[in-house]
C-alpha cells in the first residue's frame, strides 16, 4: 500500500483517538469531518460557534424554545451540507447565513400555525427577558447584516459576534491586519447607514456596543450545547434526524435544507440561461465545467431525485471492469465499504484553482486509489451516479520560485502526520496567484497581476492542489504572524521584544524583532485613544499581548495588533460610583479593576444589558480587559452551582439538595429549566429522592435558573453477570478486592456500556469478573442505564 495511503488511514485513525480539537482551525476541523465523519470535529465546531448561532436565533425569535430548535437545526443543516463550504475556514460566516435563514423559516412556521390555529388572544411565550437598550434594533440588525456583501459581513461575523481578536480574524480570512481592520470599519459604517436609513440614528461607534452586547449575551446553556453535539454526531453517523431530536427540528431542518436546494436550482437555471443567451450571440454554445457543480450542489434534473444523498470518503480501491469503487474505513463506516458504479457515472476533477466551475470532467481512470472523493448516489444509495475528486490545500514556507520552469518549492507536509519536507509542484497554466505583504495598496499606482519572481524566499504560503496532487491551482502567499506579551520597546530604534510561548511554570523564549517605519499599530481598536492621534509603537502598554505581522520575507514586523485577555472570579465589591470591580480569586486573590462606562453588563444571559450597579455580590464573572490589564470593556454575570442529592420530594416552588455540607433548600425560578441525562427535558416530578443535581443558580442566587439531573452513580467490582435474568452484581466498597457489600442492579435494553478511556461502545458479554466499573442508574433509579468499565 502506498505512503499516501497509509497517511490518510493514519490521519482518520488519529482523529477517531480523539486529537485535540482546541488548536485545530474551523478548516481543520470541518475537513477532519468530511474525510473522516468525525464526531469530535463536529462536536468542535458547535462549541466554538454556538453563542454566535444561538444569539442570531434569540434576535430574530425572541422565544426560548423556538430559538433552541433553530439552533439545533442549524448544526444539522451543517453536516447535511459540510462539503458545500468553501472555502472551508468560513465555517462561522456560512453558519451566521444559516441560522438566520433558519430562524426566518421558524418564524414563518410559527407564524402559519398560528393561523390555522386561528386563535383568539395570543398566548404566552417562555420569551427571554427582554429590557434591550435597543428594543427597535434587534430585529432589523440581522436582516442588514445578512444582506452585507460577504468580504464585509464575514470580519463582523469573527469579531464583533464571535469575540475573535484581529489577529485571529485576519488569519483566517488570509487578510493583513489593516485590510480586516478596514473592512470591519466599513461594514459598521455601512450597517449603520442601512439602519439609518430606516430611521434608527446609530453612529459606528454605537453600533460596536450592540454587537458586542451580542456576542457577550448569547451564551449557549450546556445541556444545549450538550443535546445539539449528540444530535449533529448521531446524524452524521447516519442515523435519521427524527429519532435524535424533536419533530419540530425535525422538519425545520429539512424544510431549510429544501429552501437552500431550491435557492441552488435558482443560480443554475440562471447559468443555464446567460450561457444560452452567450451562445446565441457567438454562434455556439462552450459548457465544458458548467455542469460540474461542486460537491452539495443539485442541478435541475435532480430535482426528483428526494433520496439521493452524498458522502465524503477517501477511496481504496476502484474496478473499473467490474464498475466497483471501494472506500477506506471511516468513523461512520468501521469497516470498508463498496458501491455499484452507475453506468456512465460521471466524474469531476479538482484543478485546484478554487473557481466555482473548478470541477473538469474526467473519467473513472482518473479516480485513483487516496484520493478524497465526495460520492453521489442514487436514490435508496442502490448506485454512484457521480464522483467530485478533491485537491488538498496544504501551508508551508517558500524555498524558491521558479518562474522560467514555472514550479515553486516549497517546505510542506502534504499529508497530516508527516513531517514537512521540501517539495516542487509544477504550476497550473490558469493559476490564481495573491501575494500578500501586510502593506495598505496605494491607490494612486496601477493594480498589476503579481509573478512568481515576486515571490520572496521564506514566505509563508498556501498552496491549493489539483485533484492528482501534482500541479498547483493557487497560491497565496504572506508573511508569518507572531504572538506573544510586550515585554520591552524602543520606539526609537524601532523595536519589540516579546515573550513568545512557555508552559504554567515554565518561562517562555524573548524574541526581538525590528519594526518597519509608519508600521499601523492597533489598539484595543482605539478606544481608549485620541482618535486624533494614530496610535504608535510607544503606546503598546508592557504586558499586553500582542500578535506581530512579519513581512514577507519575515526580516520585519508590518503590522502590530495589542489586545487583553479574560479573567473570571467571584465579585467581591462593586463601585459604581468610582467605575471599579474588585474580584477574589483562590490563586491570585484579590484585585480590583477600572471599568469602562460603556461596558455592557450582561447577567444571568438575558438579552438586556444592564450596568455595573446590578452586579450582584458573590456573582461569577467574566471580564473582557483592554490591552493595560486593568481596564474592563465587558461584563458577563452569573450565578455560582451547587451539586449534591435530591431530598425528599421536589416542590413546585423549591427543591431540597444535600452533600456533604449538610441539607439547603433553593427556590426555583418559574420557568426553571430541567435537563436530565445531558440531553432530555424533563420535569420536576423526574427529580425523586437520591437524584444527583447540579443546580445553577441566578446572580444574585435568589432562584435556580436550571438544574442538571442524573441518577445516583455506583462504583465497584464486577461479582456476577446474569444476562437471562439482566442483572449484574458489583462488590462495593472494600480494598484490594477484599471486604465491600455486594447489590444488585437491573438491567435493560437501554443500558449502554462502554470503555472509560474513549467510550467505545461494549456489550454486555464484554463486562467480565472483577473488572471495575462505574454503573449509573436512570433517572427512576429502576435500571442501570451506563456502565463504564474502568482501565479500557
Amino acid at each position: 500500500m502506498s505512503a499516501g495511503r497509509m497517511s490518510t488511514i493514519g490521519q482518520c485513525l488519529s482523529d477517531l483517538r480523539g486529537s485535540g480539537a482546541g488548536g485545530q482551525t474551523d478548516g481543520q476541523l470541518l475537513q477532519s469531518f468530511i474525510d473522516c465523519r468525525d464526531g469530535d470535529a463536529v462536536t468542535a465546531l458547535v462549541r466554538r460557534h454556538g453563542p454566535m448561532v444561538l444569539g442570531v436565533c434569540r434576535r430574530v425569535l425572541g422565544g426560548t424554545h423556538d430559538a433552541e430548535d433553530a439552533f439545533q437545526a442549524t448544526f444539522l443543516v451543517l453536516v447535511r451540507k459540510a462539503t458545500s463550504i468553501v472555502p472551508r475556514e468560513l465555517v462561522g460566516n456560512w453558519l451566521y447565513g444559516v441560522a438566520y435563514r433558519t430562524a426566518l423559516e421558524a418564524r414563518a412556521r410559527n407564524a402559519r400555525r398560528r393561523a390555522r390555529e386561528k386563535q383568539v388572544r395570543d398566548m404566552p411565550d417562555h420569551a427571554v427577558e427582554s429590557e434591550a437598550a435597543w428594543p427597535e434594533l434587534e430585529p432589523l440588525l440581522d436582516r442588514e447584516l445578512s444582506r452585507l456583501p460577504e468580504k464585509y459581513r464575514a470580519p463582523v461575523v469573527l469579531c464583533e459576534l464571535q469575540g475573535r481578536s484581529r489577529s485571529d480574524a485576519a488569519r483566517q480570512l488570509n487578510l493583513p491586519e489593516g485590510t480586516l481592520s478596514s473592512r470591519l470599519a466599513t461594514a459598521r459604517r455601512m450597517l449603520a447607514g442601512r439602519l439609518g436609513a430606516r430611521g434608527l440614528a446609530l453612529s459606528a461607534g454605537g453600533l460596536t456596543s450592540v454587537l458586542v452586547h451580542s456576542a457577550v449575551s448569547a451564551s449557549v446553556p450546556p445541556p444545549l450545547l450538550a443535546s445539539t453535539a449528540k444530535a449533529a454526531t448521531l446524524t452524521a453517523a447516519g442515523q435519521a434526524v427524527g429519532t435524535v431530536v424533536s419533530a419540530n427540528v425535525a422538519a425545520l431542518t429539512e424544510g431549510v435544507l429544501k429552501t437552500m436546494f431550491l435557492a441552488k436550482l435558482k443560480v443554475a437555471a440562471v447559468a443555464l440561461v446567460a450561457a444560452g443567451v452567450l451562445a446565441g450571440a457567438g454562434g455556439r454554445l462552450v459548457m465544458p465545467q458548467a455542469q460540474a457543480e461542486k460537491p452539495g450542489d443539485k442541478v435541475a434534473k435532480d430535482a426528483g431525485h428526494k433520496n439521493s444523498t452524498e458522502l465524503s470518503a477517501v477511496v481504496k480501491a476502484v474496478d473499473a471492469s467490474r464498475g466497483v469503487l471501494t472506500t477506506h474505513p471511516s468513523k461512520t463506516t468501521p469497516e470498508e465499504q463498496s458501491f455499484n458504479l452507475a453506468k456512465g457515472v460521471k466524474v469531476f476533477l479538482d484543478d485546484g484553482t478554487g473557481d466555482k466551475l473548478g470541477f473538469s470532467e474526467g473519467k473513472i481512470g482518473d479516480v485513483a486509489d487516496g484520493s478524497h472523493v465526495t460520492l453521489r448516489l442514487s436514490p435508496e444509495n442502490k448506485e454512484v451516479v457521480g464522483i467530485w475528486v478533491e485537491g488538498p490545500s496544504v501551508q508551508g514556507i517558500l524555498k524558491a520560485a521558479d518562474a522560467t520552469r514555472n514550479t515553486i518549492t516549497a517546505s510542506v507536509s502534504t499529508h497530516k502526520g508527516e513531517p514537512p519536507a521540501d517539495t516542487t509542484f509544477k504550476i497550473a497554466r490558469n493559476a490564481r496567484l495573491e501575494i500578500d505583504d501586510g502593506q495598505p495598496k496605494d491607490k494612486t499606482k496601477p493594480a498589476t497581476e503579481p509573478t512568481l519572481a515576486d515571490l520572496p524566499a521564506n514566505a509563508q504560503v498556501t498552496l491549493r492542489l489539483s485533484a492528482d496532487r501534482k500541479v498547483v491551482g493557487s497560491i497565496r502567499a504572506e508573511g508569518l504572524t507572531v504572538s506573544g506579551t510586550v515585554k520591552a520597546l524602543d520606539a526609537d530604534k524601532n523595536t519589540i521584544t516579546i515573550t513568545v510561548g512557555g508552559k504554567k511554570g515554565e518561562p517562555g523564549e524573548d524574541k526581538s524583532f525590528t519594526v518597519a517605519a509608519n508600521v499601523p499599530v492597533y489598539i484595543d481598536d482605539g478606544k481608549v485613544k485620541d482618535k486624533k492621534k494614530a496610535e504608535s509603537l510607544g503606546d503598546l502598554p508592557v504586558g499586553s499581548t500582542v500578535t506581530l505581522r512579519l513581512s514577507l520575507d519575515q526580516k520585519s514586523v508590518v503590522s502590530v495588533r495589542a489586545e487583553g485577555g479574560s479573567v473570571q472570579g467571584s465579585v467581591k465589591s462593586v463601585d459604581a460610583a468610582g467605575d471599579k470591580i474588585t474580584l477574589h480569586d483562590k490563586a491570585q486573590g484579590e484585585k480590583t479593576y477600572n471599568v469602562m462606562k460603556d461596558a455592557p453588563v450582561v447577567i444571568d444571559d438575558h438579552a438586556a444589558v444592564r450596568k455595573l450597579a446590578d452586579v450582584p455580590v458573590e456573582s461569577m464573572v467574566n471580564l473582557k480587559l483592554l490591552a493595560d490589564q486593568t481596564t474592563v470593556r465587558a461584563i458577563s454575570v452569573h450565578g455560582p452551582t451547587a451539586t449534591g442529592n435530591v431530598k425528599g420530594t421536589a416542590g413546585p416552588d423549591h427543591i431540597n439538595l444535600e452533600n456533604k455540607e449538610g441539607e439547603k433548600s433553593f427556590a426555583l425560578a418559574k420557568d426553571v429549566r430541567i435537563m436530565i441525562d445531558e440531553h432530555k427535558k424533563g420535569k420536576l416530578s423526574d427529580l425523586i429522592e437520591g437524584t444527583v443535581a447540579q443546580l445553577r443558580l441566578s446572580a444574585d442566587q435568589s432562584s435556580v435558573l436550571e438544574i442538571h439531573a442524573t441518577g445516583p452513580s455506583f462504583r465497584g467490582r464486577v461479582k456476577f453477570v446474569d444476562a437471562d435474568k439482566n442483572l449484574i452484581t458489583l462488590t462495593i466498597g472494600g480494598k484490594n478486592g477484599v471486604g465491600g457489600e455486594d447489590k444488585d442492579f437491573t438491567l435493560s435494553k437501554d443500558t449502554a456500556v462502554a470503555t472509560e478511556t474513549y467510550g467505545a461502545p461494549l456489550k454486555l458479554s464484554d463486562v467480565r469478573t472483577d473488572r471495575e466499573v462505574i454503573l449509573r442508574l436512570a433517572i427512576d433509579q429502576k435500571a442501570a442505564a451506563r456502565i463504564i468499565v474502568l482501565g479500557e
